[in-house]
């Protein structure tokens, strides 16, 4: 897996976790894990003006789009189809890692994720979670980092 050859590349450390289920929402690790769904991140992907952009968010977030338009200097934003998600990151809906991701997408992942002690992200594969803090995230981050949630 990418995501997990390059956090042992970077000698980042981290768990990957084992699930005995596919789970594919960030409610879904949450129940599996008994973790608080803010700590599971999703890692989303948007085509903007014809050209792919990831968005890493907590599991209660909601992105902000008009945010996202400002920050990328973007006019056309919505979400991209299981079929895009797959040709643009290789992983599927429900597994995608914001991790080894191509350099060449714009990534942005919220800041608030920072505030957090440990997080979940997706490994690219269903049934395997990885859990790292949140500095070693950012340790591995290859992307922007801002305020691109909604106020719920």
């Amino acid at each position: 897996m990418r995501s997990i050859e390059l956090l042992e590349a970077g000698h980042v450390n981290f768990k990957t976790i084992h699930l005995g289920e596919s789970v594919r929402t960030a409610r879904d690790v949450a129940d599996a894990y008994n973790c608080d769904i803010a700590q599971v991140l999703k890692t989303l992907v948007f085509i903007c003006d014809n050209s792919p952009l990831i968005a890493i968010i907590q599991g209660d977030s909601k992105v902000d789009t008009r945010k996202l338009s400002r920050l990328f200097g973007k006019n056309s934003i919505r979400m991209a189809s299981a079929e895009e998600v797959f040709s643009i990151t290789s992983y599927a809906v429900g597994s995608v890692s914001p991790l080894g991701l191509p350099k060449s997408i714009d990534k942005i992942m919220d800041g608030n994720i920072l505030n957090l002690q440990t997080v979940l992200i997706g490994s690219g594969e269903e049934k395997i979670i990885i859990q790292l803090d949140s500095s070693s995230l950012q340790q591995a981050w290859n992307g922007r980092i801002g305020d691109i949630t909604k106020n719920l």
